[in-house]
């Protein structure tokens, strides 16, 4: 880290900025996005592997956020991360669910799309056979909290918070938990791919 951004993080004071922004000052509605901009859109672009995407939702993610400090604030300044991060996750699980409805090609539109491209039938059949053996390795975890969470939250989009109430964890424990159990399956399938 380096002197400027450490002193960033000691002059951001979460209460102060808060209460500030429900006053409507702009300035302190810049410095929140300061403060989370960088992070956040790197979690995006990591989420989303496309960085106009990850641009696109993490501006939504500060206009929702803002016009909800601005009106109704959050009770617990410290929470004002978790709350980021979960608007910009929602946000990403609503547009990734937009983009399946979106999707309307009839099987003899994938047909056509597949004949005009050989060298793609190779590529969709090596990422089903990869999607297959992470598959294998993910039931293969020998901790069921390990394949409940990564299945959750991976596969299935589910929200962060419903999983932690479902499983009583708070965000915190929750972030070690998944950071384990990808290493676990990380090990697991470095082994089968050897």
């Amino acid at each position: 880290m380096d002197e400027s951004s450490g002193q960033q993080n000691q002059l951001f004071d979460a209460v102060d900025i808060l209460r500030r922004i429900r006053n409507g000052d702009t300035a302190a509605e810049g410095a929140l996005v300061r403060h989370f901009s960088r992070g956040l859109l790197l979690m995006l672009v990591n989420r989303s592997g496309d960085t106009e995407l990850a641009a696109d939702l993490h501006q939504e993610t500060f206009i929702v956020v803002l016009n909800r400090l601005r009106s109704d604030g959050i009770e617990n300044p410290a929470q004002i991360k978790p709350f980021i991060w979960a608007t910009a996750n929602n946000l990403f699980i609503n547009e990734y669910r937009k983009q399946k409805r979106r999707n309307t090609w009839t099987d003899s539109d994938r047909f056509n799309f597949m004949e005009d491209s050989g060298a793609d039938i190779l590529s969709q059949m090596e990422s089903e056979q990869s999607a297959d053996v992470v598959r294998e390795a993910l039931q293969s975890l020998p901790v069921e909290r390990d394949r409940e969470v990564l299945y959750r939250y991976f596969i299935s989009g589910e929200e962060k918070t419903r999983i932690c109430s479902d499983l009583a964890l708070d965000p915190h424990h929750f972030d070690r938990v998944v950071y384990r159990a990808k290493q676990r399956l990380k090990q697991i399938l470095m082994v089968r791919l050897q």
